[in-house]
């Protein structure tokens, strides 16, 4: 039997359309935002709606085109449903305050997320944008292409260091100091934080949270303007940054496009 799945940041209206949509013999599950675990299992045939615009992180934000592009990926028979509080009209929309008399019928008609259309919104902060400048940046480098560069960095100076047997002074004042190595960690790092609040709302936040252990972990290094050979070593800088990279060349080529 097909479930339906409700996200919504707002107790006692999730409470109301559970207690709507239980009627209709499905099982209904209840999410709130961020996602703590897993992300909700949503099959071909079960449905998804999403109460917008969502109030997180003390942002009105709306997600729809979001969870759309995932389940396009993953599940794209699912069907979702954007509900606010705005007189629209659309198939895939549901008017809180004038819920149809047939759900199920509004469930039928209700074009699936491998269909070409866009969610409606009621207002928010049109979360996908936010992705695309996360990725792309401001007229600037983008957040994979400047990771790319300090990893190359990174790489000629471990290898000057492992190989070569270089004296760590010799490298930071030659290669590192020169790129200014904690200038762009710092101009990613504010990058990161600036965003991290919209992307809580994601389907893939978790994602984002492991890459955000990450930058954590390297951060170290960069604090001091590369002072610390030992820190280099201890915060696995290299291999770290390569993970960096790779996990958000795969959410932005998976989503961020």
């Amino acid at each position: 039997m097909s479930k339906i799945f409700i996200i919504s940041n707002h107790p006692e209206l999730a409470a109301t359309l559970e207690s709507k949509f239980s009627a209709l013999g499905r099982p209904v599950q209840k999410f709130s935002l961020p996602l703590k675990n897993e992300v909700p299992e949503i099959g071909q045939d079960d449905v998804l709606v999403i109460q917008e615009p969502i109030f997180i992180n003390n942002n009105y934000l709306s997600a729809s085109f979001s969870w759309k592009n995932y389940l396009k990926l993953h599940s794209p028979r699912a069907v979702l449903l954007s509900a606010g509080f705005g007189n629209l009209q659309d198939a895939n929309y549901l008017d809180l305050l004038k819920l149809p008399a047939d759900i199920e019928e509004t469930f039928f008609q209700a074009r699936m997320a491998e269909e070409e259309w866009i969610p409606c919104t009621t207002g928010g902060i049109d979360v996908q944008e936010k992705i695309f400048r996360f990725f792309e940046g401001h007229g600037d480098e983008s957040v994979t292409d400047e990771l790319h560069k300090m990893l190359r960095i990174c790489k000629i100076a471990r290898d000057e260091l492992k190989i070569h047997e270089a004296d760590f002074t010799e490298v930071r004042n030659e290669l590192l100091l020169p790129n200014k190595l904690s200038h762009k960690w710092n101009v990613l790092q504010s990058r990161w934080q600036f965003y991290m609040p919209y992307f809580e709302c994601l389907p893939y936040y978790q994602d984002f949270a492991t890459l955000g252990s990450l930058f954590k972990t390297i951060a170290p290094f960069f604090a001091n303007e590369c002072s610390e050979e030992s820190i280099f070593w201890e915060t696995q800088c290299v291999e770290n940054l390569e993970r960096l990279k790779t996990g958000l060349e795969k959410i932005e080529n998976s989503y961020g496009r």
